[in-house]
């Protein structure tokens, strides 16, 4: 069975981002979803970037034919914030992940490719 580590890491950092943990009324600089991952991915190999879209795929599939095991394992993580915080339930909010997700994966490729082939000469 899939563990869904990069996904629980994942929610884990948001909710720490988002202060979950505090009332409504201490928070201050919450950010928005896509400065988070912005800001997430440049600290994260592109390998975990794949294992998390990975991840966050295997949950949709599986929560798309009726098997909510997996929400499961946010109540046991405590990281079930997701309808309120951003409006939306986890498989529609992570389906907007996988999109930010893709774009920023195609970015880091890009660099990486810049990066290397810059390297040996070619521009």
């Amino acid at each position: 069975m899939r563990q869904y580590v990069s996904l629980i890491n994942f929610m884990l950092a948001l909710g720490t981002a988002i202060q979950d943990y505090l009332p409504e009324d201490e928070r201050a600089n919450v950010p928005d979803l896509k400065s988070f991952l912005d800001e997430w991915a440049s600290r994260t190999s592109l390998i975990e970037l794949y294992r998390l879209r990975g991840d966050i795929r295997s949950y949709l599939v599986k929560h798309a034919a009726g098997d909510y095991t997996i929400d499961e394992l946010f109540f046991y993580y405590d990281i079930g914030f997701v309808y309120e915080r951003f409006g939306s339930e986890d498989p529609v909010f992570l389906a907007g992940v996988v999109q930010i997700l893709d774009r920023v994966i195609d970015r880091k490729k890009a660099a990486l490719a810049r990066k290397y082939l810059g390297w040996i000469g070619f521009k």
